[in-house]
């Protein structure tokens, strides 16, 4: 999985203009999938930029083809 993600260019482009606090993206299998976030924030904290969502969005698209 992380050859792959290492392969599309344009995630990378995507996570490369993000800060290093925000672009540390986990990646936890659940029951019913995976759970794609950034660093934990709390409640006051957490919000979700658009270039984010897209970085999440790709990730996922990578992940259903597994």
């Amino acid at each position: 999985m992380q050859t792959k993600l290492n392969k599309d260019t344009s995630l990378n482009d995507l996570i490369a203009k993000q800060s290093v606090k925000i672009a540390t993206i986990l990646v936890d299998p659940s029951d019913n999938g995976v759970r794609i976030y950034s660093k934990w924030e709390n409640s006051y904290d957490f919000k979700i930029t658009k270039d984010m969502y897209a970085i999440y969005d790709k990730i996922a698209e990578h992940v259903k083809k597994i």
